[in-house]
């Protein structure tokens, strides 16, 4: 089977990106899959991906103004003009500043003639793309990374398949879409396959990671961390990421009197090693769709302190067993938490011997048979005229669905 893989752009570090690449290549051990981008913002992919898995992409940001990455007749100030108007699919707000009239020129190229037998999406302006230009016989598949609670995508009836990472999500589409739904699924995300050293909880040492952006809310975990190691001094906050809070967090920490415990360290390619180090996993996140940096410091042996915020965390710790949740957006219930585990090496050492069983119920394995199975009954609908009518009719649902935003 040719699976292909469709994103904004492959080469950020991003949780959807990551999932996309790790699904790619545990599928390409027994299915022809590529990935292609719409965008090139850099020379290469963040993350690593074997020969097997063929990354394209359709337009080049990566080096001045925006242009095709194949050869094109037009001009510079065309490429300019077209970069500058808004995308004509139905994209939510967040897309609209990203997709643009060239990048729409590319996929209107790409996918009424791409080769595949099953086409995957990752956002909605793609998801709209992709159920209006490719054709009847390619199995259309929307691999959902948004939090639960969003409106339905107006493109939805079309897809064969809407696939979420949480059971919470897939059952807010149940209820919402109602006979307008396509096959609904939930398949989790996964780590990929590889060597993952372990940490010995010896340390002193908490580590948070993600994007410095306002909605994982890292002031959060430095306010927590300052009441905490008060009682223990000899612990530090190690972050991992970059983004526009980077400065303010910088001058929290100093305002808090913890600058030469709270560490910045920038973005890591080589998170295992550094899971490895740690003794806590901290998440303080407004909301998550999954949470793969949970399922990396399970991993690496690291029980895992979070909000209960909506909706990944949750579904992966389980609470008092491998990690703890604290009610969502409560600073001082997070770090009385972190203050006991810091005190308590027993505690945090039981919690410890529980995470590769945490773990491994998002194994790549796993996920990987969700997938295959998904698409086996995919297939054998393919040629069924079941399956064009099931969609003429959940089309003709569609306009009792609230898609306002979508």
């Amino acid at each position: 089977m040719k699976i292909t893989f469709l994103l904004t752009w492959a080469d950020v570090m991003g949780g959807t990106e990551r999932a996309v690449f790790t699904q790619a290549a545990q599928l390409a051990a027994t299915h022809d899959v590529g990935i292609v981008s719409v965008f090139k913002t850099a020379e290469s992919p963040f993350f690593a991906i074997g020969p097997q898995v063929e990354v394209r992409y359709l337009v080049d940001r990566s080096r001045g103004p925006e242009r095709p990455v194949s050869p094109t007749g037009l001009s510079a100030a065309e490429c300019a003009a077209l970069a500058a108007l808004p995308t004509e699919f139905s994209a939510p707000a967040w897309e609209r500043d990203i997709f643009t009239r060239l990048s729409d020129v590319e996929l209107g190229l790409l996918l009424p003639a791409i080769d595949c037998d099953v086409l995957v999406t990752s956002t909605p302006a793609l998801t709209s793309a992709a159920v209006r230009l490719t054709r009847p016989e390619v199995l259309t598949v929307h691999h959902e990374h948004r939090m639960a609670g969003v409106p339905p995508l107006p493109s939805t009836p079309l897809l064969d398949a809407l696939v979420t990472v949480n059971e919470r999500s897939r059952a807010h589409f149940e209820d919402t879409l109602g006979d307008a739904a396509p096959l609904l699924a939930t398949i989790p995300n996964s780590l990929p396959v590889a060597h993952r050293p372990r940490s010995a909880l010896t340390g002193k040492t908490v580590v948070i990671a993600g994007r410095l952006a306002a909605e994982k809310r890292v002031d959060h975990a430095i306010r927590a961390f300052a009441k905490a190691s008060s009682e223990h001094p000899d612990w530090v906050l190690s972050i991992f990421g970059d983004g526009p809070e980077r400065g303010a967090l910088h001058a929290l920490a100093g305002e808090l009197g913890v600058s030469g415990r709270v560490r910045f360290h920038g973005s890591s390619p080589h998170m295992s090693q550094e899971w490895a180090k740690a003794d806590i996993a901290l998440l303080t996140s407004r909301a998550e769709s999954f949470g793969l940096v949970i399922l990396e410091a399970l991993a690496a042996g690291v029980p895992v302190v979070s909000y209960d915020c909506p909706n990944g965390p949750a579904e992966i710790i389980r609470h008092g067993v491998d990690g703890c949740l604290v009610p969502h957006g409560d600073v001082d219930a997070m770090a009385a938490v972190l203050a006991g585990l810091m005190g308590d090496r027993a505690a945090l050492h039981t919690l410890g011997a529980h995470t590769t069983t945490g773990a491994e119920r998002f194994s790549a394995a796993r996920a990987t048979e969700r997938w295959e199975a998904l698409f086996a009954e995919l297939e054998a609908r393919r040629g069924d005229f079941a399956r064009r009518r099931h969609r003429a009719e959940r089309l003709a649902c569609r306009p009792a669905l609230d898609t306002s935003g979508a």
